[in-house]
Formats: structure tokens, C-alpha cells, sequence
């Protein structure tokens, strides 16, 4: 999964909303596939490695669909609402590797 070349490749093609919701289909499929390795007993470190590829992914993909959204008149209440799931992402990552602390080396996207 690579966020931006998808973007960029469909935007040159007038098609960026189309890669914004493929996105969004691939960011569900890959969150589905963890609720599945969970029930299957995967071990720890396969899960919390998943759910931070889940949020590199979704770090990109934020950023990407946020230009899209403030070039095309976006209020910022999606920004708003990615730094929150990327603090429910982080959490259960870090609940998963028994880190109850918060994650403060990453800033947020916004």
C-alpha cells in the first residue's frame, strides 16, 4: 500500500477522489485482517507490527486527502477528526505490546 503514488497517479488522471476511497477500502481491509488475526490467536508482536503498518499507511493517506480536501474549500474538521483516529490506532497498538504510556514522539499530522 502506497498512499501517495496512488493519489498522485489518479490525480494526474483527474481521479483523486477515486484514490481517496479505494484508500479508505484498503485502510478497512487491513483493519478487518487484524480483527481476524486477533480471533485466529496471532501473536503480539504480528498484531502490533500490522496495526503500525496500519498507521503508517493511514498517516500518509491523512495528509494526502487533507491537501486534497483544503485545496478544494475543507473546513479542517477532517484533520480534527484523523488526529483522532490515529490516537485510537496508537492506543490500541500500544495496548496490544502492553505499552501503557502515551506515544509522544510522533507529532500530530496537523
Amino acid at each position: 500500500m502506497n498512499s501517495s503514488k496512488t493519489i498522485n497517479l489518479l490525480a494526474e488522471c483527474g481521479e483523486t477522489s477515486a484514490a481517496l476511497e479505494a484508500e479508505h477500502a484498503a485502510i478497512q481491509s487491513a483493519l478487518e485482517a487484524l480483527g481476524d488475526a486477533m480471533l485466529a490467536g496471532a501473536p503480539l508482536e504480528t498484531l502490533a507490527n500490522h496495526m503500525g503498518s496500519v498507521i503508517d499507511f493511514c498517516v500518509t493517506h491523512f495528509e494526502d486527502e487533507e491537501e486534497f480536501l483544503r485545496r478544494n474549500g475543507d473546513d479542517e474538521l477532517h484533520a480534527s477528526a484523523h488526529n483522532e483516529m490515529l490516537s485510537g490506532f496508537r492506543a490500541v497498538r500500544n495496548s496490544i505490546r502492553g505499552d501503557g504510556s502515551r506515544e509522544h514522539s510522533t507529532p500530530p499530522i496537523c
